[in-house]
C-alpha cells in the first residue's frame, strides 16, 4: 500500500502543528496547500526573546514533520520512500535553534525524540485527527478552533528531552 501525496503532507504537518502545541506554542493556520515554497505549511508564535525551552521546543517542531511521515508509514506497514526534499527545510528551521543550544548537525536525535513523543497513542491520535481533517479541508485558520485543539494535545515533559539529550551523548 503507498501513501498518497495528500496524506503524505497532512500527517507531516499535523506533526509539526501537534508538537507546537505540545511545546506551548500557539498554532495560527495549518495547511496542505502547496504554493511556491512549500507544499505544505505550520504557522506558530514562538516566544520573544527566544528561551532555552522554546529554542529546544523550535527544534522538536522541526523535527516532527519527518518523524509523523515515518509514524504514519510505519503504521501503514509501508516503507518510508518518500522524496526527502521537504525535509530540507525542516532541517534548516531546525538549525537555527540546533546553534543556539550548541547542537548543530543533531537533526536526527529531535526526530528521535519527537518520534518518541508521538509514538504513545493518546498523541498519535491527535497528530491523526488533525491529518484527517487537513486531508478533508486542506486548511485550519481559525485560531480559536485550533486554540481549543491544542488543550487537549498532551505536554512534552522532561522524558523527552532527556531522549534528545541519550541521543547526543551517543
Amino acid at each position: 500500500m503507498s501513501r498518497e501525496q495528500a496524506a503524505i503532507i497532512a500527517y507531516h504537518e499535523a506533526g509539526h502543528a501537534v508538537m507546537a502545541m505540545a511545546n506551548g506554542f500557539r498554532v495560527t493556520r495549518v495547511t496542505c496547500v502547496a504554493n511556491a515554497d512549500s507544499q505544505g505549511h505550520t504557522e506558530y508564535k514562538v516566544p520573544d526573546p527566544p528561551t532555552t525551552e522554546s529554542h529546544r521546543g523550535g527544534a522538536l517542531v522541526a523535527a516532527a514533520g519527518l518523524a509523523a511521515d515515518f509514524l504514519h508509514a510505519e503504521k501503514l506497514g509501508v516503507a518510508h520512500d518518500e522524496d526527502l526534499n521537504g525535509h530540507l527545510g525542516d532541517q534548516q528551521n531546525a538549525a537555527v535553534h540546533l546553534h543556539a543550544l550548541g547542537h548543530d548537525g543533531q537533526f536526527k536525535a529531535y526526530v528521535g525524540a519527537a518520534s518518541y513523543f508521538m509514538k504513545q497513542d493518546h498523541v498519535w491520535n491527535c497528530v491523526d485527527m488533525l491529518a484527517k481533517i487537513l486531508m478533508k479541508t486542506e486548511e485550519i485558520n481559525g485560531q480559536d478552533a485550533l486554540y481549543d485543539f491544542s488543550q487537549k494535545v498532551p505536554k512534552v515533559g522532561c522524558a523527552e528531552f532527556q531522549v534528545v539529550d541519550f541521543l547526543i551523548e551517543r
